[in-house]
């Protein structure tokens, strides 16, 4: 269930990571894209990624596992949608990760978010 969004009001955007297989991952990074002024507050809870962007960034989000943690990877981000944000929006998020010194990359999601 996807939580629905109010304009200016912050929401919490969970991310999970499961693994496929049982090649070893030396490395992820997710890319999260925000929807137009749509604005990254911080980490919320979870396994946070010891790169991850700055507090006020807009459009794409990198949060980067240099050391991976045990899967599944779970966390929480906090955004702030645009206070002139209407109707249904979308976060796309993309995964990479390298394995055996191959990097590799994942398909595209797209999360539908309503409007509340």
């Amino acid at each position: 269930l996807v939580p629905a969004y109010a304009p200016g009001q912050p929401l919490d955007v969970e991310v999970v990571l499961e693994r496929e297989g049982d090649a070893p991952v030396s490395a992820v990074a997710v890319v999260d894209s925000l929807p137009p002024g749509w604005t990254f507050e911080g980490i919320k809870g979870g396994t946070a990624p010891p790169i991850k962007p700055a507090a006020g960034t807009k459009g794409n989000l990198s949060f980067i596992f240099i050391e991976v943690p045990e899967f599944p990877i779970k966390f929480t981000y906090t955004v702030k949608p645009a206070e002139d944000s209407t109707g249904e929006q979308a976060i796309r998020g993309k995964v990479a990760y390298r394995s055996e010194n191959s990097p590799l990359e994942g398909t595209e999601v797209v999360t539908a978010i309503p409007q509340q």
